[in-house]
C-alpha cells in the first residue's frame, strides 16, 4: 500500500517538474546577467583622488568605433588639448564624432587605441564614480525622470539645499515658469518629462548640471530647444558659471561659440582645423565656410530689417517675458502655409498638461461587473479554439475517471490475496494486471491528448490576449499614458506577465482542475454505492476544506491586485533606469536607482511574507481536515465491521475512493492560488480591452475628406494630431470638426518631424518605411529618394550594411542630426496633406540644414504646412505667421505685415538679430 501510494504520487509530479525546469531556465538567464563582467564599472576599486580635478584634457591619436558597429570607424586618430579653465568648442557636420568625444570623456566607452587623459592621468585609472561626479553634462536630448521638478534638479547634487536649487533654476532661466505651476517645484514632470515642453526640459537639465558645480561642463547642443531670448539669457548664465572650470561646447549655432578660447573643427573623426574664431576666419577653411553659410542667412534677415524704419530705443528695451510653455512661454514663431480657401478655427483653454489635470475619459465597466463575467470572458476569448477545448474537456473527463477506477482495482487486489482458491486467485490477479495495463495505456493516451489540447488552446489564448492588449494600448488617447499606473514599465509588465497568468484559469491548469472535479464526482458516487454512511461522514468535513479553498482564492485574488501595483512600480523604475542608463551613468546615480528599486522589492517582500503566513494557515487547515476525516472514518468503519453491519471489503473500497477524492481536493486547492491570480490578471486585461478611448484611432467611424488645413503653435501640434481634444471650441479641417473624422485615416494624412525624433530598434530602411503604412511593402527606390531629399542618403551608403543598418533602441546608434534627417525622410515618404515641422532642423549643422530646408520647402508645395521654429530664416516666407502669447494668437499676418505692426513679432525679430 505504501509503495503504491508513493509510486502514484511520483507519477503526479509532472506539472511540478515542469515548473521546476521553467524556474531553472529563468534562473540561468538571471545568473548570466548577474555574472556578466563589465569593463567599465562605477563600482571600481580604484582609489579616490587626494586632490580635486583641475580640468586639463588631452586626446591623443584616439581611434574608436561603437561596439555594436565595430566595422564603422567614428574617430580616426583624433588629437587635441584643452587647458584647465578653457572653453573649447567642437564643430563639425552631423555624425562627425563630436558627441562621441563627450561620451568618451565620461568613459561611457573604452577607446580602441590612443589615450584620453585628464590632469595627466589616463581616465581608465580614475575611480569612475569620483570622476563622473566632477563632470556635468547637458545633452541634445535632455532626459528627465518620472519625479518632481525638485527631485530631478536634485539629482545633480543630492545634498543641495532648496536655496541652491532655486539659484540653479534661476541661472537656467527656469525658475519663473516653475513658479507659475500650481505645485511649483513639486510638479510631477511625467515619464521622460512628457508634461513639459522641450525647452522647459532642457532648462531643467541645465539647472541640474549647474547644481552639480562640475569641474568639467559638457554642453552638447544645450540650448538647441530654446527660443532666441531664452538662449541668450541662458548662454550668458553659462558664460558666468564657466569661470574657473573647463567647458566643452558642442554646437551648430556658431554664434554661441565665437568667444570660445579654442574652436576645434572635426570631420570624419579627425581634427581638421583648430584655433580661435579670429584665426580660423582668417584661414578661410572649413570653419570659415560654416560661418559664411550662417552669416548669409543672418544677412538676409538683417536686410529685411534694415528696410524698416529705425526702431525706437524704448521699444528695443521692452522685452516680453519668456517661459517656453503653453501658458507663460516665449513668443514662439508658428508659420502656416495655407490654401486660400480655408482657415481652421481653433479655440481652447490654456493647456492644463503641466498641471497634471488631464482628465481620463472612458466608459469602462465597473470592476464588479467585470469580475462577475471574467471566467465566461476567458472562455469566449478562447472561442477560436473551441474544438480543442471541447476535445480537451472530454478527454479530461475520461482521464478523471481513471483514478476512481484505479482505486476500485486497488481494493480488489488487496482482497484477492484472501482468496483460498489458488486458480481463481491467479485468474483474478491476471485480470487486475491487465486492467492496470489498460489504465496505463489509457492514461498515456488521455494525458497526451489533454496536455496537447489545453496547452495549444492556452498558448493561443495568451498570444491573443497579448496581441489584443497591445492593440488596446495603442488605441488609447495620450492622456491615458500620463497616469502613473499606465507608465511604460507598468504596461510592459502587464503584457509580459498578466496574459500568461490567465492560463491559471484556462489551458493545462483548467484541464487538470476539470479532471480532478470528475475524479471527485465519480469517487463520491462509488462511496455512496458501497457505504452512504461513511461517505456522508467524510462529506461532513468538506465544508471546512471548501471554505479553506475558497478563502485562498479570494485572498490570492485580493493579494494579486495589491501586489500588481507594486510590481508595476518596480517594473517602471527598472525600465526607466535602463532606458536612460546613459543619463544615470552621467549623474552617477546607479546606487540611487538601485536603492529605489530595492526598497520597492523590500515592500513586496514584506507584503508577501504576510500573505504567505495567512495562506499557509488556510492550507494547513484544509490539509489537516483530511486527517481528521480519516481518523473519524477509520473509527466508524471499524465499528461497522465489528458489529457485522458492513464487510471489510466495502470499508476498504470507500476508504480508497474517499482517499482519492480527498487527494483530488488537495491537488485542486494547490491550483487555487494560480486560479485567483489568473482571475485578477484577466480582470485587468479585460478592463483594458473594454476601455473605450474618447479619442479612438481604432474606430472605423467618421468621415474621410480630401483637403486639409490647420494652424496653431508648438503646444497645439498635439491638438492637430488629435492626441487630445480641446476643452472648449473646435478644430476644423476643411470646415469639418476633426472629432467627426475617422481618426486613423486623418492621422495618415499628417506627417510630423518633431524636435526630439524617435526611431525604432530596427533597420534604417524599416524606420523610413514606417512613414507610409498604407502599403505593406515600400520599394527601396522610394526610400532612397526620401533619404536623398533629407540629405541622409550619402551617410547611409557609407555604412557597411547600408539601409539594413540597425538604428538601436530609440536610435541610439545614430547622432542627433542623423536621427532627425531619418525622421524627415520618414515624413517625406508619407507624402502627407498636412506637414507639421516642430524644430525639424534644430539638430542639423548649417550645411545639412540648408540642404534639408530646401527639401522641406519643396515638400511644402501643394500641401498645408505648419512650422514651429526659433530660427527666423525657416519661416519668413510663410503665407501666414501666427504669434502665440499666453495661449492665444496675439497677431498674425505675413512677415512684412507683422514687421510693419512693430509689436510682438517685430520685437522677436529684433532679439534674433542682436
Amino acid at each position: 500500500m505504501a509503495i503504491n501510494i508513493g509510486v502514484f504520487s511520483l507519477a503526479q509530479t509532472g506539472p511540478y517538474l515542469q515548473a521546476l525546469n521553467e524556474a531553472r531556465a529563468a534562473a540561468y538567464i538571471v545568473w548570466q546577467v548577474i555574472d556578466e563582467p563589465s569593463n567599465i564599472s562605477s563600482d571600481s576599486e580604484a582609489s579616490l583622488e587626494k586632490n580635486d580635478l583641475l580640468g586639463d584634457i588631452h586626446f591623443s591619436n584616439v581611434h574608436f568605433s561603437y561596439p555594436s558597429r565595430s566595422d564603422v570607424s567614428i574617430l580616426n586618430g583624433l588629437s587635441f588639448n584643452v587647458a584647465r579653465g578653457q572653453t573649447i568648442a567642437l564643430v563639425g557636420s552631423s555624425g562627425s564624432g563630436k558627441s562621441t568625444c563627450a561620451q568618451l570623456l565620461q568613459r561611457c566607452y573604452d577607446i580602441n587605441s590612443g589615450s584620453i587623459s585628464i590632469d595627466g592621468k589616463q581616465i581608465n585609472e580614475y575611480n569612475m564614480k569620483w570622476l563622473r561626479q566632477r563632470i556635468g553634462v547637458v545633452s541634445q536630448e535632455p532626459v528627465l525622470f518620472h519625479a518632481t521638478i525638485r527631485e530631478n534638479i536634485l539629482l545633480g547634487h543630492d545634498s543641495a539645499t532648496d536655496e541652491e536649487i532655486y539659484e540653479a533654476a534661476k541661472i537656467a532661466n527656469a525658475h519663473d515658469f516653475i513658479m507659475t505651476l500650481p505645485n511649483k517645484y513639486e510638479t510631477q514632470v511625467g515619464e521622460r518629462g512628457t508634461a513639459l515642453s522641450g525647452g522647459q526640459k532642457q532648462r531643467i537639465a541645465i539647472a541640474r548640471a549647474i547644481l552639480r558645480d562640475p569641474k568639467i561642463l559638457i554642453l552638447d547642443e544645450a540650448t538647441s530647444a530654446l527660443d532666441n531670448q531664452s538662449e541668450k539669457m541662458v548662454q550668458k548664465a553659462l558664460d558666468r558659471v564657466a569661470q574657473g572650470r573647463t567647458i566643452v561646447v558642442i554646437a551648430h549655432r556658431l554664434s554661441t561659440i565665437r568667444n570660445a578660447d579654442k574652436i576645434i573643427v572635426i570631420e570624419k573623426g579627425e581634427v581638421v582645423e583648430e584655433g580661435d574664431h579670429v584665426s580660423l576666419m582668417e584661414a578661410q577653411g572649413i570653419y570659415f565656410n560654416f560661418v559664411e553659410q550662417q552669416s548669409l542667412r543672418q544677412a538676409k534677415e538683417e536686410q529685411i530689417m534694415f528696410e524698416e524704419e529705425e526702431m525706437p530705443e524704448a521699444l528695443l528695451t521692452n522685452q516680453v517675458d519668456t517661459a517656453d510653455s503653453a501658458e507663460n512661454g516665449p513668443l514662439e514663431l508658428s508659420s502656416v502655409s495655407l490654401p486660400q480657401s480655408i482657415l481652421p478655427a481653433l479655440h481652447r483653454k490654456k493647456n492644463s498638461r503641466e498641471h497634471g489635470d488631464l482628465k481620463e475619459e472612458s466608459d469602462e465597466k465597473s470592476d464588479k461587473d467585470i469580475k462577475q463575467n471574467t471566467t465566461l470572458a476567458i472562455l469566449r476569448m478562447n472561442k477560436p479554439e473551441w474544438i480543442l477545448v471541447v476535445i480537451g474537456c472530454i478527454v479530461a473527463s475520461l482521464n478523471g475517471g481513471l483514478e476512481p477506477a484505479y482505486s476500485i482495482i486497488q481494493t480488489k487486489v488487496a482482497t484477492v490475496f484472501q482468496e483460498c482458491d489458488k486458480d481463481l486467485q491467479k485468474r483474478r490477479i491476471l485480470l487486475y494486471v491487465l486492467l492496470y495495463l489498460g489504465i496505463a495505456v489509457l492514461s498515456l493516451v488521455f494525458n497526451t491528448l489533454q496536455g496537447y489540447m489545453f496547452a495549444h488552446s492556452g498558448e493561443a489564448l495568451t498570444k491573443r490576449l497579448r496581441s489584443k492588449a497591445f492593440q488596446a494600448i495603442l488605441r488609447q488617447d495620450i492622456s491615458y499614458f500620463h497616469k502613473a499606473q499606465h507608465s511604460t514599465g507598468a504596461l510592459c509588465a502587464r503584457l509580459a506577465t498578466e496574459a500568461s497568468a490567465v492560463q491559471g484559469a484556462s489551458g493545462a491548469r483548467f484541464g487538470l482542475m476539470l479532471q480532478l472535479i470528475v475524479s471527485m464526482g465519480i469517487g463520491l458516487i462509488v462511496g455512496f454505492i458501497y457505504s452512504w454512511q461513511l461517505t456522508l461522514l467524510v462529506i461532513a468535513f468538506f465544508p471546512l476544506i471548501i471554505f479553506g479553498g475558497i478563502s485562498q482564492i479570494h485572498l490570492t485574488t485580493r493579494f494579486a491586485s495589491k501586489d500588481k501595483q507594486m510590481l508595476e512600480d518596480t517594473a517602471q523604475v527598472a525600465v526607466e533606469t535602463i532606458q536612460n542608463i546613459r543619463t544615470v551613468v552621467q549623474l552617477t546615480k546607479e546606487a540611487y536607482f538601485y536603492d529605489k528599486y530595492s526598497q520597492l522589492l523590500d515592500t513586496i517582500y514584506q507584503s508577501s511574507i504576510k500573505e504567505i503566513h495567512i495562506l499557509g494557515v488556510l492550507f494547513a487547515v484544509t490539509s489537516s481536515a483530511f486527517f481528521f476525516a480519516l481518523a473519524a472514518f477509520i473509527s466508524l468503519g471499524a465499528t461497522f465491521v465489528d458489529e457485522g453491519t458492513m464487510r471489510f471489503e466495502n470499508v476498504f473500497m470507500v476508504l480508497n475512493t474517499v482517499f482519492f477524492v480527498a487527494r483530488a481536493i488537495g491537488r485542486t486547492l494547490t491550483l487555487t492560488q494560480d486560479y485567483g491570480k489568473a482571475l485578477e490578471a484577466a480582470e485587468n486585461i479585460f478592463i483594458l480591452l473594454n476601455r473605450k478611448s474618447k479619442i479612438d484611432n481604432g474606430s472605423n467611424n467618421g468621415d474621410e475628406i480630401v483637403r486639409t488645413s490647420g494652424c496653431g503653435k508648438s503646444t497645439t501640434i498635439q491638438l492637430i494630431e488629435r492626441f487630445y481634444d480641446a476643452n472648449i471650441g473646435r478644430l476644423l479641417v476643411d470646415s469639418k470638426d476633426v472629432r467627426s473624422l475617422n481618426l486613423q485615416w486623418y492621422r495618415s494624412q499628417i506627417g510630423i518631424v518633431s524636435q526630439e525624433p524617435v526611431l525604432f530598434n530596427m533597420s534604417i530602411r524599416e524606420n523610413i518605411a514606417y512613414g507610409n503604412n498604407n502599403r505593406t511593402e515600400i520599394p527601396l527606390d522610394e526610400i532612397i529618394e526620401a533619404a536623398k531629399n533629407a540629405n541622409i542618403h550619402d551617410f547611409i551608403q557609407q555604412l557597411p550594411d547600408g539601409y539594413a543598418t540597425n538604428c538601436g533602441a530609440r536610435g541610439t546608434q545614430l547622432s542627433g542630426g542623423q536621427k532627425q534627417r531619418i525622421a524627415i525622410a520618414r515624413a517625406l515618404l508619407r507624402n502627407p496633406k498636412i506637414l507639421l515641422l516642430d524644430e525639424a532642423t534644430s539638430a542639423l549643422d548649417s550645411e545639412s540644414e540648408k540642404i534639408v530646408q530646401e527639401a522641406l520647402d519643396r515638400a511644402q508645395e501643394n500641401r498645408t504646412s505648419i512650422t514651429i521654429a526659433h530660427r527666423l530664416s525657416t519661416i519668413q516666407n510663410a503665407n501666414m505667421i501666427c504669434v502665440i502669447h499666453n495661449g492665444i494668437i496675439a497677431e498674425s499676418g505675413t512677415h512684412e505685415e507683422l514687421l510693419s505692426l512693430r509689436n510682438h513679432y517685430y520685437r522677436l525679430v529684433q532679439q534674433t538679430l542682436k
